[in-house]
């Protein structure tokens, strides 16, 4: 766990926030369950709560992944939460409301995975839940937030949403063009987030031919690094989308990423600054 940031969920839509998180707390030290945030609710912390950056959408659900390794597990986490915590079940079975108005996505990872019965019992009901991939290192480059009463909120990188949303986005791209908008919104915002990491640790970024979007996705390249070089898997799923994004006659990814203030090729040069510097530093 790296560096504490400090919020205020008292100030944070939707309401009731500081007691929905302090609920799942004792849920989860009741079972000795890590997690972390990741998701639109991880977006906004890195970008409105800790930096004042406008919203181009709000989410009203949170997204968490919790490490687990039976499906009973999980099954028992959820039954305490519906039974004491003020939480309801949904058709989901991996979505819960906290006072039947706050949905909860909660996806179980680890070594879950392996466990002879969680491919039958995920697609129970014929619902899939969503990619594992890059989950383990979502969790290994996560932050600690603390909110009010010294509630402490382990939270992903923005480094690491960015490769969730590229694996959601080409998962299935004609149902998920919010994870290309995202995309899009990081690093518009990105280079805002980390100017003193440029200007302290990445100078040479800094050139005669500055642009400051280009700037942010040459940063992002290199800070993607450290993530990816822990799975060769995931590291070659994040390549190929890319690259297959930045050499195809029309890139799709960059379409969807299209906005009133940057156009198809100017989405896609950003593409290409990501994937260039990952090449640049032998990824």
């Amino acid at each position: 766990m790296k560096d504490i940031y400090q919020i205020f969920l008292k100030n944070i839509s939707p309401k009731g926030l500081q007691e929905m998180f302090e609920a799942l707390q004792r849920a989860f030290k009741k079972y000795s369950i890590d997690f972390f945030l990741l998701g639109a609710f991880a977006r906004d912390i890195w970008t409105t709560h800790l930096h004042n950056i406008r919203q181009i959408r709000t989410t009203g659900d949170i997204d968490l992944a919790i490490i687990l390794s039976k499906c009973e597990e999980y099954e028992e986490l959820i039954n305490y939460l519906v039974t004491q915590e003020n939480f309801s079940k949904t058709g989901n079975r991996f979505r819960v409301l906290f006072e039947q108005r706050i949905p909860v996505d909660i996806i179980p990872f680890g070594e879950i995975e392996h466990d002879e019965n969680y491919s039958q019992w995920s697609n129970r009901d014929g619902f899939t839940p969503i990619s594992t991939l890059g989950l383990s290192e979502a969790y290994q480059h996560s932050f600690q937030i603390t909110a009010e009463h010294d509630l402490k909120l382990p939270v992903t990188s923005l480094e690491s949403i960015v490769i969730l949303k590229l694996i959601a986005w080409n998962d299935r791209p004609e149902q998920r063009k919010k994870d290309a908008t995202d995309l899009a919104f990081i690093l518009d915002n990105y280079f805002t987030i980390m100017d003193n990491l440029v200007y302290d640790e990445h100078f040479d970024l800094i050139d005669e031919y500055f642009d400051e979007q280009i700037c942010a996705a040459r940063l992002l390249g290199r800070l993607l690094k450290p993530i990816l070089v822990q799975s060769e898997i995931l590291k070659g799923q994040i390549v190929r989308i890319l690259t297959e994004q930045t050499q195809e006659k029309v890139s799709n990814l960059a379409i969807a990423m299209i906005d009133e203030k940057n156009e198809y090729e100017k989405r896609l040069q950003m593409l290409k600054a990501i994937l260039g510097e990952m090449n640049n530093h032998n990824i």
